[in-house]
């Protein structure tokens, strides 16, 4: 139920409570009021019954001792007589009755009906009043006994208790309604005190989680992430309670999913910084192989340009060698001519005049087949040299 629901039904119930007591006051006031009238009248009727009679034994009295019809009298009786009659009407049937005694100068007012067993001794009443009557119009025609006397007396006290009766039922019935209106006030005033009592509790349980919201507001506003209200409820503080807690509970999910990425983008960080030293460092080393790249490199171009120098050179020489080896061979070639020309013909003869002659042919030969096979190799490092 929710907080305006339970302070409408708190403002009806106390609206209803004093209302209803209003009018039950009102009601039983009023008819407070028509109940003291109707026992005053009632009360009166006691009083005319006497007073009928008094009247008519005076109307009995005075016409003895005349011996003709007292008209003051009579007219007093009639006068009472039909003063009870409209009251005793009125009081059973409901009507206008008169509030004085001189039906001429009164005021009139309505009298409502009887119920229930007021009702029914009012009937008796009435039965009786129609002997009672009855027995005084045979007195007031002065065709009257002494029986009809007697008959007045017992008839005036039977009526005068019947009409006790009714007055003491009235007056009971007055009494039980105020009775009544005491009873609907009090029970109207334990249904406001069982309600306060309610009430009392209602506003406790809504000032209690009030102040527990306050209490997680404050907690919650200092940064407790892990505070919680614990409002529970289906009503608006319910409802509120439970949207601070899942805002709660969705925050510190939040900042724990922060936190974790925190966390990893500081050791991505540290990892970085580590990998971002080591290029640091391969880049140091990098450049100090670079500057050894480069100072070879250099070593290298100033040794490339010496070994050209040098090939160019070995080139030169070699040119030149296989210039010489090439004079050499041609001039082998001839010399070997020359010398097959020159010295075959003296060697010949000197061999043929000495005395060692195969001796000396065999050493001639031999060098002369030495030299031939010097040729080729000559020729082969002469082809050897120039090779394109």
């Amino acid at each position: 139920m929710s907080i305006k629901s339970k302070l409408r039904i708190v403002t009806g119930v106390f609206a209803a409570i004093i209302i209803a007591m209003f009018i039950a006051t009102y009601v039983n006031t009023w008819k407070q009021e028509n109940d003291g009238f109707l026992i005053n009248l009632a009360g009166r009727q006691r009083m005319l019954t006497q007073k009928m009679t008094k009247e008519l034994y005076e109307f009995v009295v005075t016409t003895d001792k005349s011996g003709k019809p007292h008209q003051e009298f009579m007219e007093a009786t009639r006068m009472t007589m039909k003063i009870f009659d409209m009251t005793l009407s009125a009081l059973k049937d409901s009507g206008q009755v008169p509030v004085g005694l001189d039906l001429k100068n009164t005021e009139y007012r309505f009298s409502p009906a009887a119920e229930g067993e007021i009702l029914s001794q009012l009937q008796k009443v009435t039965t009786q009043w129609k002997e009672f009557s009855s027995t005084i119009e045979i007195i007031l025609s002065n065709r009257y006994s002494d029986a009809d006397l007697k008959t007045i007396n017992v008839e005036n006290i039977r009526l005068l208790k019947e009409m006790n009766v009714a007055v003491i039922m009235m007056q009971e019935k007055a009494e039980a309604s105020i009775s009544k209106l005491l009873t609907s006030q009090i029970i109207l005033v334990v249904t406001g005190l069982a309600f306060m009592v309610w009430v009392v509790f209602i506003i406790r349980d809504i000032t209690g989680r009030i102040a527990r919201m306050q209490e997680f507001c404050q907690l919650f506003g200092q940064g407790d992430l892990r505070a919680r209200s614990g409002i529970s409820g289906s009503d608006e503080l319910g409802q509120m309670g439970k949207s601070l807690d899942n805002m709660a509970m969705s925050l510190q999910e939040i900042m724990s999913e922060i936190g974790n990425d925190a966390a990893n983008l500081d050791e991505t960080s540290d990892s970085l910084l580590q990998i971002s030293n080591s290029v640091s460092e391969e880049c140091k080393n990098s450049s100090g192989r670079s500057n050894s790249v480069a100072a070879a490199t250099e070593e290298m171009s100033v040794n490339m340009n010496s070994v050209a120098a040098a090939v160019e050179e070995t080139a030169n020489n070699v040119s030149m060698i296989a210039d010489s080896v090439s004079a050499m061979t041609e001039t082998i070639k001839v010399i070997t001519s020359d010398t097959e020309r020159l010295v075959a013909k003296p060697v010949k003869q000197w061999i043929s005049h000495s005395p060692h002659q195969p001796e000396l042919m065999n050493l001639v030969l031999l060098q002369h087949r030495s030299v031939r096979l010097q040729r080729p190799s000559l020729k082969f490092l002469n082809r050897q040299i120039f090779l394109p």
